[in-house]
């Protein structure tokens, strides 16, 4: 027996995704972040209106976005210049053998639509600058750092302490990874049981890091820290606990829960008994 086409088809292949899109609905697609020792509806309402700034999207961004899209968060402003390539595909959820070549930005965005409808993305698809990052920063509620280089992470850094927004910093090679938050002074907005240390940590990432840029001005903290670091293996599963991890400490401080704040360091590495341990930096 032959299948032959019907001109119909298409078009009901149309209206069968236009009626998923509409039975979207907020309140069901996420309630199953609600119940005892999870969020109540209050809290599923503040992270539906938080402003998450996210800036690097490989395997730690991409694992922070799509953790804080099922948590809920409606409102993102993400930023990558750069495109899929085949070595990416061992890492970053959101790179297939389909999108090589890829803005990595304008796939990030496609996800969250594909996950909540009703989302608000905006994209910057440039290498992250003093202004960008400033601008970023004033917007957002929480700063996510998924990059893996140093200078952009220092002027990311700067204009979010400059902005008196918490970062939460994440960093992964091999098999070996780190998060925490760095917090500026915040009103009570932030603070909360077990959270006092989000409103009064001000350190500095430079320093807690002894990075050579801290105390110089970016266009001589650019060239000291031009090579930046090298990492030539990492194995997928680090930076996707990695980003897990960060998204989890901006619900919690979004949230006004404890967090791992500096100078202490969330610290993962697959080659130790346990695997996770908290220890002291700087």
């Amino acid at each position: 027996m032959l299948l032959q086409f019907h001109p119909n088809l298409e078009n009901k292949s149309v209206l069968m995704n236009a009626n998923r899109t509409n039975q979207f609905s907020y309140p069901s697609a996420f309630s199953r972040n609600i119940g005892q020792g999870t969020l109540n509806l209050s809290q599923q309402k503040k992270l539906k209106g938080a402003k998450i700034a996210l800036v690097g999207l490989g395997g730690l961004g991409c694992a922070a976005l799509s953790n804080l899209v099922r948590a809920g968060v409606e409102n993102f402003w993400l930023c990558d210049f750069d495109v899929f390539e085949v070595s990416n595909l061992n890492r970053q959820a959101f790179a297939t053998a389909k999108n090589l070549g890829d803005y990595k930005v304008d796939a990030a965005k496609e996800f969250v639509l594909s996950v909540n409808p009703g989302a608000n993305v905006q994209t910057s698809r440039k290498k992250l600058d003093e202004k960008l990052a400033k601008s970023m920063c004033n917007w957002a509620d929480v700063v996510l750092d998924c990059l893996d280089n140093p200078y952009p992470k220092v002027v990311l850094a700067r204009a979010a302490k400059s902005a008196k927004k918490p970062l939460v910093f994440g960093s992964a090679s091999g098999v070996y990874g780190m998060s925490c938050m760095f917090a500026c002074d915040r009103n009570e907005e932030f603070k909360g049981k077990g959270s006092s240390t989000i409103a009064n940590n001000v350190s500095d990432m430079e320093k807690i890091l002894k990075l050579p840029s801290y105390g110089e001005g970016l266009d001589k903290a650019q060239k000291l820290l031009k090579d930046g670091w090298e990492c030539k293996s990492v194995l997928g599963t680090v930076p996707n606990l990695i980003g897990t991890m960060q998204a989890q400490m901006a619900i919690n401080c979004l949230l006004g829960k404890p967090v791992v704040s500096v100078p202490e360091f969330l610290i993962f590495d697959a080659s130790e008994n346990g695997f996770f341990s908290i220890k002291r930096l700087g």
